[in-house]
């Protein structure tokens, strides 16, 4: 019987780490393999400036899967004041979608926000991405004069 020494058993794991982690950084940097969701967003953060406390901001992200298969995507949301207008859907292969995301500032305090919805994705580059919309809340005109 042929007996394995400690060295040899040491070399074979280190090499096969260094096998995976070399595999893990060409699929990183090269994408997924052929066939494979790809989730792309060019804006995931978005300013949409001056929003009227009341008022309903809808901004519509654009997703893109470059990959594949078809991408699924499942919103859920940061707060109670950012929703995404669709909780899932799905983009095929090589494809855009939009996903519009309503922003409700009817119960907040003035001042700046982040709004935030976080994406459950079955691209495994990905799992989660969260989207964000910045916001400055002012009072409302309507009502700001009405007290005065």
């Amino acid at each position: 019987m042929m007996r394995i020494s400690a060295k040899t058993v040491f070399f074979a794991v280190c090499l096969a780490f260094f096998a995976v982690a070399a595999a893990r950084f060409v699929w990183l940097k090269y994408g997924p393999p052929a066939g494979e969701p790809r989730f792309e967003c060019d804006e995931p953060i978005v300013d949409v400036g001056v929003v009227e406390k009341g008022k309903r901001s809808l901004h519509k992200f654009v997703v893109r899967n470059s990959g594949g298969k078809p991408l699924t995507i499942k919103a859920e949301p940061g707060c109670a004041s950012c929703l995404a207008v669709k909780d899932s859907m799905t983009v095929p292969p090589h494809s855009e979608a939009a996903l519009p995301v309503s922003v409700h500032t009817d119960r907040l305090l003035e001042g700046s926000k982040v709004f935030r919805v976080l994406l459950e994705l079955n691209d495994q580059r990905h799992r989660y991405v969260v989207l964000q919309i910045k916001a400055k809340v002012v009072p409302n005109q309507s009502s700001a004069k009405a007290r005065s």
